[in-house]
């Protein structure tokens, strides 16, 4: 039986440390198992495939020359994660021209279906890349914080809010690449600076760090105005801990606030700050939310069972004659 061949298209490839790109890989992982070649092509050269998959980085570039079948795989929407209006049109180019769109939760289902008359799967990441086999014991005294040094990730915000609460002897730390962008750097360093508190950036850190990371800690802070499937919040409720974060698009799909942690209106720091020191004060009431978001995220697929789900939507585009 000859092998179909899948190219999937990625500005710079899948070697950054995003979540997108993690998802990337396990996937294509999954596919080479079922016995498809697959290829990493960039947006903007003519491509020859049985099934082309264009990785929501590449949807500003608009639908790719190709003859093949297009499966659009939406993480985000680049023009909402950078609040980046003009690239609105080619994104939706991109969603009209595919033969199935992919995407990572039930807000993007509901934002991409306007753009599309194509089927759309939800297909959401893994939750077990790096958290922790037991659930946290939340003795530690550490809130963690996962998140890239972009616009939209809020870690400046994320350390005002850290800096403001009142968490005697807690540490912060921030695993992410704090340089992805000069002047959101600019704007860590300077939270860094002028905030109250324990403060360390660690940099990008193997799955196993991460993990140790997830078990030695009290709480997960996110500051994120916008996210797709957040897989890290997703990593820590895996592991026991409770979520402090901003009520945003893709993080109240995972977290009941009240339940699983606290989420606060958009932009509140000083409410986000609050928050903070509530849960982090509150050893009873972390370690019930917890146990809550535990128990739900380990309803959610493993990246085995993702990448088994994505082949076999990949199969039925490349075979059955009504796409």
């Amino acid at each position: 039986m000859t092998s179909r061949k899948a190219a999937f298209l990625v500005p710079g490839g899948i070697e950054a440390v995003t979540g997108g790109n993690l998802y990337d890989r396990y996937v294509i992982q999954s596919l080479r198992r079922g016995g498809w070649r697959v290829s990493m092509e960039e947006p903007d050269v003519p491509v020859d495939a049985d099934v082309v998959v264009v990785d929501s980085l590449a949807f500003t570039k608009g639908p790719p020359r190709t003859d093949a079948r297009i499966v659009a795989l939406a993480h985000q929407l680049p023009s909402a994660a950078n609040r980046r209006p003009e690239w609105e049109e080619p994104e939706r180019r991109t969603l009209a021209a595919a033969s199935l769109v992919v995407v990572v939760s039930e807000h993007l289902r509901a934002t991409v279906r306007r753009f599309t008359h194509a089927p759309i799967e939800v297909i959401p990441p893994g939750r077990d890349h790096a958290s922790t086999a037991e659930a946290a014991t939340l003795e530690g005294k550490v809130v963690l914080c996962v998140a890239n040094g972009v616009p939209g990730k809020g870690v400046p915000e994320a350390i005002r809010a850290f800096g403001d609460a009142g968490v005697r002897g807690a540490q912060f730390i921030i695993v992410g690449d704090p340089r992805k962008n000069e002047a959101e750097e600019a704007r860590i360093r300077s939270a860094v600076s002028a905030a109250d508190g324990t403060i360390r950036l660690a940099g990008v850190v193997d799955r196993d760090e991460l993990s140790q990371l997830y078990a030695a800690s009290r709480l997960f802070l996110t500051a994120s105005r916008y996210e797709g499937w957040p897989i890290a919040v997703a990593e820590a409720m895996a592991s026991g801990l409770p979520i402090v974060g901003f009520d945003a698009p893709g993080v109240r799909e995972l977290v009941r606030s009240g339940s699983d942690g606290v989420l606060v209106p958009p932009g509140d720091v000083a409410a986000l700050s609050r928050a903070i020191e509530h849960v982090f004060n509150d050893r009873t009431r972390a370690r019930a939310m917890g146990n809550a978001a535990r128990e739900r995220a380990l309803a959610w697929p493993t990246w085995e069972e993702t990448g088994e789900r994505f082949g076999s939507v990949m199969r039925t585009v490349a075979t059955d004659a009504a796409f």
